[in-house]
């Protein structure tokens, strides 16, 4: 509580440091800079430290090395690693597997909680290691030499958790409370759980008091206070890894609002009891209400509610703050800022967009950019350039037509739908030994159902048999999906349709366009090509209507991206290939396709 409410209060030097030998170590030195100064600053911090991680950065590696770093230190170590959503600990549980068996730690147990309404993705999910666990006990000399009714429920257990894999009617309910007991056991012995933060397994051991020597929480700024509480309670070693520039917890931006709107916070307690009342303990409602009879308390109470919603967005930017009014001031967060992910050309738009130009790409990305062709070919005229603006015309300078948005029955738009399926006529795989990565992404969903289905249609008509050489890039193994559901995600090749283009003008013309965060993650997903369709003309003059003389503003974010894909235009590789370029998308749907 004390950690949630003052971090730089409790802070405190940690005993355990990372020594100048260690220092000089093949891991250490693997890392880049920014790393390296993270990693000694999270080691050296105690209780709680924030990593932000930008896109490309590698987050994943330094989350891996300290998992390595610590069993290397202390075989015996229990580290819990939590997320808010499955996906980012699919993608972390894989990684930490691949660090401990290249580091010879393989046999640190590894365990991942499943919900109930999740199925077993790999050998470490709970239940499947407590069934592994038993099939062993079952066929041990120990087993062998126990009395016979001991041996006989050993065994029976051990069939049961086989038949409760295939189906949950297929055991008795007897059964079913020793193999969950045995779960527990699992858990409970495990070296590092891994579980997302609002789960069954993580309320059982916060109330159980168990404790873990690290909590490592990946994507922390997609969680709220809420959800972050149970997993921290857990370890008075904290680390939170995240990017508060990148999507919010679900429906933050509505609670945000409520929250700073205090006469709503009041109607919301009025109509606590009818709503929540069989959910509140005695006496709770009735202090809701006198809190809200009373201005300054019910002030210092949203106005903490608010700052704990987003716990690591807090932190972090008040640490920012309290270092540029202090130079000596002790930071409890470090930014990565090393990107190797993203082609540069697409790395510098994201850069000075979001992050006040301070991500850099590494040299060797820098190299593979001017030396390395992409895992795919492009025909001609779509052009060879990173990064590429299908340039749809304003609509107040040609009139509505097909190019234009649509609002009914949802926000679609049927002239980029044709333009994003010229463009895959246009693209077409490399023979490797991986298939490039694809994916197609909008802010709306209408407009994503709308691709996927002209992509079927094409697909049932003989055409598109290029995609059979790529690799959809989407959860789910689909080609088109949200810029929502696709953060965490990458793909050599991403294609984006704005959907976007009015008459009108300032936030209100522009839709999920204005959410910075929404448009940070939409950009900064391609690897090696990234291809916009929409109207850049329409972003700049729906921004113009917002403040025209204001060098600042809520949507400058805008014409930073304008003019960086402006300036990237007159920028060559050392092949002569532009680093940006436009094209008309009537001059792309009149050529032949692949």
């Amino acid at each position: 509580a004390e950690m949630l409410d003052d971090p730089w209060r409790v802070r405190r030097s940690s005993r355990e440091i990372i020594d100048a030998d260690a220092q000089r170590d093949e891991y250490f030195l693997d890392l880049d800079e920014p790393k390296q100064q993270a990693l000694l600053g999270l080691w050296s911090t105690s209780p709680s430290y924030m990593v932000v991680g930008p896109p490309g950065v590698g987050k994943t590696r330094l989350a891996t090395e300290v998992v390595r770093r610590r069993f290397h230190d202390d075989r015996s170590s229990r580290l819990l690693v939590t997320a808010q959503g499955h996906d980012a600990l699919d993608h972390l549980q894989a990684a930490i597997r691949k660090t401990l068996k290249t580091g010879g730690q393989d046999d640190v147990i590894v365990v991942r909680s499943t919900a109930p309404d999740r199925k077993s993705t790999s050998d470490e999910d709970l239940h499947k290691t407590g069934s592994d666990y038993l099939t062993l006990l079952s066929e041990s000399q120990l087993a062998r030499d126990a009395p016979q009714a001991l041996r006989y429920r050993i065994n029976a257990l051990a069939a049961a958790s086989g038949r409760l894999a295939r189906s949950k009617d297929a055991v008795v309910k007897e059964d079913r409370v020793a193999l969950n007991a045995v779960s527990s056991l699992i858990l409970d012995a495990a070296n590092i759980v891994i579980s997302t933060a609002n789960s069954a397994d993580v309320e059982r051991l916060v109330e159980a008091r168990e404790q873990f020597d690290w909590v490592i929480v990946e994507e922390a700024a997609k969680a709220t206070g809420p959800e972050l509480v149970g997993a921290l309670m857990l370890s008075g070693r904290r680390l939170m890894i995240g990017d508060h520039h990148q999507l919010p917890p679900f429906e933050a931006d509505r609670m945000v609002a409520l929250l700073r709107d205090h006469s709503a916070v009041v109607q919301a307690i009025e109509m606590a009891d009818q709503y929540v009342g069989p959910l509140m303990r005695d006496g709770e409602i009735a202090e809701l209400e006198q809190i809200a009879a009373e201005a300054d308390a019910l002030r210092d109470v949203a106005d903490t509610a608010l700052r704990l919603f987003e716990p690591f967005r807090h932190f972090v930017t008040e640490d920012e703050r309290k270092l540029l009014l202090n130079s000596s001031h002790r930071a409890i967060t470090a930014t990565l800022t090393s990107q190797r992910r993203m082609d540069p050309a697409i790395a510098t738009i994201v850069s000075k967009a979001f992050y006040e130009d301070r991500v850099k790409t590494t040299a060797a990305r820098e190299e593979e950019a001017h030396l390395a062709a992409p895992p795919f070919r492009v025909l001609a005229p779509l052009p060879a350039s990173p990064i590429v603006s299908v340039e749809f015309q304003h609509v107040s300078v040609t009139g509505v037509g097909t190019h234009a948005e649509r609002a009914h029955p949802r926000w679609h738009n049927p002239g980029e739908v044709q333009a994003v399926i010229d463009v895959l006529h246009h693209v077409s795989p490399e023979q490797g030994e991986k298939r490039p990565t694809l994916a197609i992404l909008s802010f709306y969903a209408a407009q994503v159902d709308k691709i996927a289905q002209r992509i079927e249609a094409e697909k049932r008509a003989g055409k598109l048999s290029q995609l059979e050489g790529f690799e959809p890039a989407m959860p789910g193994g689909v080609w088109v999906g949200t810029v929502d559901g696709f953060q965490g995600n990458e793909a050599d090749l991403v294609i984006l349709s704005l959907v976007r283009n009015n008459a009108g003008s300032g936030a209100r013309a522009l839709g999920f366009l204005r959410d910075r965060r929404r448009m940070n993650v939409a950009l900064s997903r391609a690897k090696s090509k990234l291809v916009v369709v929409g109207s850049l003309a329409f972003l700049g003059e729906a921004v113009r209507g917002v403040n025209p003389d204001a060098a600042e503003h809520d949507l400058s974010f805008i014409d930073s991206i304008i003019d960086t894909i402006d300036w990237l235009k007159g920028q060559k590789r050392p092949d002569g290939t532009p680093c940006a370029t436009s094209i008309d998308p009537a001059k792309l749907a009149k050529a032949p396709s692949c």
